[in-house]
């Protein structure tokens, strides 16, 4: 009797209303990033059986899984577009949010919460760049060590490593589920924001709509099927590529790592020194919280939040400054050599037209105690390959495995195609 109760509670759940607006791509937009959350936890245990956590392996097992373990690179290529995408998803469920006043009482705890998930993926997103210890991931620890220090911490790069993947793998991830599940659950409770029209006004709109919630689950089934096969196809085009071995040098920044999502650059650490690693995302975290805090009144028609909205348009704007700031300022370094360049030439070719005019030696811990690895200065922009410290060419197994991912990418696009027109179809008909 109590088991026939709870599978009707269950039931039920599935089959409470919801309005038919919520069925719209927009408001799909934090599902579709759960999608990629999910993509990149699945990918990313697969690629832990693999990993090993110390300083002196870190790099030799990345190499071992793009090599020889089935579908290794794939994983990694998955697991880097996903990276990628959740970001934007991210990027275009909090505009919607925005654009819609979803942020309006009563609604800002769910807010607040859904800030939270966001901090807690950069987070992420940046420990995961310091596991692989190639010249990015080298650099980017280099990073984590200077915060460190701000608070009185001395991390050897030797141990650090272990505690980045166990965060990275364990501690993170079970505190971004624990946000999820208070997010889903306020969303249950609130209901999804209420419609934009001009008169509309924040409230509660729980037990309300002529939709369904498994209607919506099918819809969103749908969605992600296509764009785990869009990432899939990203994947399989465009490999995770992998830097030469990372060489340690607190005192040289190499590459640049992935900082525009933190809104940190080179030139605020030229300026302000390593303290714009703290007060540049935070600044980034006090603008968002401001939403609720000063916009007030409950209306939810853009036009009648104009500063909110301006206050938008310059988060957006300083967004896409920094991170085209960061694509295109100079790097200092943009080659390596295993060995001593001679006659402009070394590994990545430099251009026939490019002359060595500095070369920087320094030991690379990870090949072993005095192997020494060559950066070329030369002064001009940062390319891609400079950004990763030069990409290395590493024989993997994917294109024997091809076949199979092409059969399995068909497969999820074709269903969702599907599920997206039977349900169109069906709605047709009522």
């Amino acid at each position: 009797m109590g088991v026939n109760k709870s599978l009707h509670g269950m039931a039920s759940n599935f089959n409470h209303p919801v309005q038919k607006y919520a069925n719209t791509l927009p408001y799909m937009l934090g599902g579709l990033t759960l999608v990629c959350l999910v993509l990149l936890m699945l990918s990313g245990m697969y690629m832990a059986l693999f990993y090993i956590p110390t300083a002196q392996q870190a790099y030799s097992s990345t190499l071992n899984l793009i090599e020889n373990v089935p579908f290794g690179e794939y994983a990694r290529s998955i697991h880097l577009w996903a990276a990628n995408i959740i970001i934007v998803m991210i990027g275009l469920h909090l505009a919607r949010v925005i654009i819609t006043g979803s942020y309006k009482k009563p609604r800002r705890m769910l807010y607040f919460v859904g800030l939270a998930m966001f901090f807690t993926i950069l987070f992420l997103t940046y420990l995961g760049t310091t596991l692989t210890l190639d010249q990015i991931g080298a650099d980017a620890a280099i990073r984590s060590q200077q915060t460190a220090a701000l608070f009185g911490l001395s991390i050897p790069i030797s141990q650090m490593v272990g505690p980045d993947a166990v965060a990275h793998t364990s501690i993170m991830i079970v505190a971004l589920l624990l946000l999820l599940a208070i997010h889903m659950y306020l969303i249950e409770k609130i209901g999804i924001s209420p419609k934009v029209t001009k008169n509309a006004i924040a409230r509660t709109t729980a037990g309300e709509g002529t939709s369904n919630f498994l209607t919506h689950l099918k819809l969103l089934a749908g969605f992600g099927c296509i764009l785990t096969a869009f990432i899939g196809t990203l994947a399989l085009i465009s490999p995770a590529p992998i830097g030469h071995p990372g060489v340690y040098d607190p005192t040289i920044m190499i590459t640049k790592p992935v900082e525009a999502i933190l809104f940190v650059n080179d030139k605020m650490l030229d300026v302000f020194g390593p303290y714009s690693l703290i007060w540049g995302p935070a600044l980034l975290f006090v603008l968002l919280l401001l939403f609720p805090l000063v916009d007030r009144n409950p209306h939810v028609y853009w036009r009648k939040r104009i500063p909110a909205m301006l206050l938008g348009i310059f988060i957006l704007a300083w967004a896409l400054y920094f991170i085209y700031i960061d694509a295109t300022a100079p790097t200092q370094y943009s080659g390596i050599c295993a060995t001593p360049p001679s006659n402009g030439v070394c590994v990545p070719a430099l251009a026939e037209n490019q002359t060595v005019e500095n070369v920087t030696v320094l030991e690379n811990e990870s090949l072993g105690a005095g192997t020494k690895m060559y950066f070329i200065s030369n002064g001009t922009a940062a390319t891609p390959a400079d950004v990763y410290g030069g990409f290395i060419d590493v024989p993997s197994k994917t294109q024997g495995e091809t076949p199979y991912i092409i059969a399995a990418l068909v497969v999820l696009a074709g269903a969702g195609v599907v599920i997206l027109a039977s349900d169109r179809l069906k709605r047709m008909y009522r």
